[in-house]
């Protein structure tokens, strides 16, 4: 279950990067990856300090 939830986070951050590579110059979508970027990251602590046993 971590296992497959870890590649789809490799996933996610992939098409994330590769977003971020296509729209260096646009203001607006660097202010949208860094609040997902935010909310990722709380996501996967929420996630590591609940599941993992």
């Amino acid at each position: 279950n971590v296992r497959f939830f870890m590649s789809l986070m490799t996933l996610v951050k992939n098409s994330f990067l590769d977003l971020l590579c296509h729209r260096e110059n646009d203001l607006l979508e660097r202010a949208k990856v860094l609040a997902y970027v935010v909310f990722l990251g709380q996501f996967r602590a929420y996630f590591a300090s609940d599941h993992i046993p």
